[in-house]
């Protein structure tokens, strides 16, 4: 599969009504990368390479290009909904059974989906990835 080179294709955000410019950064809806750093133990189990695979190929019905801005925005909303998951399960994320994380990964894609639908003014990244670790928001 071929990649845009983005510095060639001008894409903006998806956020309806974005005029906050700067470089674009493709968002994974489902946030893949939580469970493929936290499953590392899992790497030669046949669903961790399907994921990594997918993750890799950037499919544009699992990623969406955001601003900064509104890329802090929806990771800073995610941390809410992972949280909640996290203590409905009872565990860490790393001790999830695929099913668990599969299912939390669709919860993240529809949340993307709704949110996308709605104008926003975004947040500033310095303050939520300050928050967040940043390793976060560097691998999506």
């Amino acid at each position: 599969m071929i990649k845009p080179d983005f510095a060639k294709v001008r894409i903006s955000c998806a956020k309806p009504n974005c005029d906050h410019g700067g470089r674009v950064q493709r968002h994974h809806k489902g946030h893949e990368k939580l469970f493929l750093r936290a499953f590392k133990d899992r790497k030669e189990s046949k669903t961790y390479k399907i994921m990594l695979r997918r993750y890799e190929q950037f499919r544009p019905d699992d990623t969406v290009p955001l601003c900064p801005d509104h890329h802090a925005e929806i990771h800073y909303e995610y941390r809410d909904i992972i949280a909640l998951f996290q203590a409905q399960q009872g565990m860490h994320r790393r001790d999830f059974s695929w099913d668990a994380a599969l299912t939390l990964m669709a919860e993240l894609r529809y949340h993307c989906d709704e949110w996308l639908k709605e104008e926003s003014s975004g947040m500033d990244p310095a303050l939520v990835f300050q928050v967040l670790p940043q390793r976060i928001h560097n691998e999506d």
